[in-house]
């Protein structure tokens, strides 16, 4: 486990998966398409528990100016220290993505306040992050 600074508050645009575990992939198409890979944009995935103890996951794309946010919820990645886990040729590993995620929701630093982030950071790599404590 390691620790990444998040320097800046990331503003992003994102949809809920209904189905989750199943659809994930094909609402990350979805996303992609609505909003394209340009000037640097990142994608994410957000999950948290909510009040029954299901998880509920949203897909979400990084925001730039000119979107159009119509039918998509804003959020903000809050900026500050993560505890994070990188999962290299993430695709080829998806099974490893709980088990992670599992481990890093273990540790007495984590903020329980913010959900978990994966950030897809390129083609090959995907970072599992929970918020630490401030």
């Amino acid at each position: 486990m390691k620790k990444y600074q998040l320097n800046e508050n990331v503003p992003v645009l994102c949809q809920e998966v209904a189905s989750f575990p199943n659809g994930i992939s094909e609402a990350f198409d979805e996303l992609a398409k609505k909003f394209p890979p340009v000037g640097g944009r990142n994608y994410y995935g957000i999950s948290f528990m909510d009040k029954a103890g299901k998880i509920v996951y949203k897909v979400a794309a990084q925001k730039i100016k000119e979107d159009n946010s119509a039918g998509f919820e804003s959020f903000v990645i809050p900026k500050g220290e993560y505890l994070s886990e990188s999962i290299t040729s993430w695709r080829e590993h998806l099974d490893d993505i709980g088990p992670t995620f599992d481990k890093l929701l273990k540790s007495p630093q984590m903020d329980h306040h913010v959900p978990c982030i994966e950030w897809y950071k390129t083609n090959e790599e995907m970072l599992c992050m929970v918020k630490a404590l401030e």
